[in-house]
């Protein structure tokens, strides 16, 4: 389990303050905020790349407050993946196992068991320079996950990928956790990401935790008036997406959706707002 536990940070003008959270084994938890609100920090943090200037933060009940990044088995993966382009996928791979001093023998076994897991066999003698970005995220992913983390972070891993991709990366994260049964800590933008994947998520706001809780209590009993002011944020297109809760009939079992609207002069349902016979449950919502 990952205890974090009043953890404190200041960087230049900005900081992250008195975060408290607990994240359970194999559990697939997602931060979700606006532009600005510190996820990146926090993840970092937890990483070892900044030291808190108060707080703790536990793995399995040993401290790592102090605990330097190599020595913490946490991989981390950030959105535009950081491979080195000089080197094949498979020594991309392998870059971690050599730091380790693994014996070669060795190293190559666990980089083919790893192949296997994401299908990587026929890029793993091509440059990163020649993948598209979903095989240059799944690289990334394998070249953190043969480390055998304890806890994977993972900083908006889909954010430069289209739509059919991300929906593809979607199925291929949650076999991951699911077959390896990594903790995965992921931040995203995309609301997509959260009700397909997490079991719970946290909302940040200004480098504040708002909310913690399952994707339907907070979607659905999200604290404060009217908009959900942690999740609104400036669509790309220019508008504002705004947190509402339209009343539905509920004689069959239908209940009060969020509805995600993106306005001025554009807007999309991205959430069901019917369709469940399962009262505080969202519809594809994960398990």
């Amino acid at each position: 389990m990952l205890r974090i536990k009043s953890l404190s940070i200041t960087l230049g003008e900005f900081s992250v303050r008195d975060v408290s959270l607990e994240i359970q084994p194999g559990e697939y938890f997602i931060i979700l905020g606006p532009t600005g609100a510190g996820k990146t920090v926090l993840l970092e943090t937890i990483a070892g790349i900044h030291t808190p200037d108060t707080g703790g933060i536990f793995l399995n009940d040993r401290e790592i407050t102090s605990t330097e990044p190599r020595s913490r088995n946490i991989g981390m993966v950030y959105q535009d993946y950081m491979l080195f382009p000089h080197i094949t996928v498979e020594e991309n791979i392998a870059f971690g196992l050599r730091q380790k001093k693994i014996p070669p023998c060795e190293q190559h076994a666990i980089v083919e068991d790893m192949c296997t897991l994401l299908e990587l066999h026929h890029l793993s003698g091509r440059y990163p320079g020649s993948l598209s970005g979903g095989e240059q995220q799944r690289v990334a992913l394998a070249r953190a996950l043969v480390l055998k983390p304890e806890i994977l972070l993972l900083d908006e891993p889909m954010s430069a990928l289209d739509g059919r991709t991300r929906e593809r990366m979607r199925r291929e994260l949650s076999r991951i956790r699911k077959l390896t049964g990594t903790t995965i800590i992921q931040i995203t933008h995309h609301f997509e990401d959260v009700f397909a994947l997490a079991n719970r998520i946290t909302i940040m706001r200004e480098g504040e935790i708002v909310q913690v809780g399952e994707t339907s209590e907070v979607f659905l009993h999200s604290r404060g008036r009217g908009s959900h002011p942690a999740c609104r944020r400036r669509d790309p297109v220019g508008g504002t997406i705004c947190f509402q809760r339209p009343q539905l009939p509920s004689g069959n079992g239908v209940r009060d959706y969020p509805l995600w609207e993106y306005s001025p002069g554009y807007s999309r349902c991205r959430v069901p707002t019917h369709g469940t016979s399962h009262p505080g449950k969202l519809p594809g919502s994960a398990s």
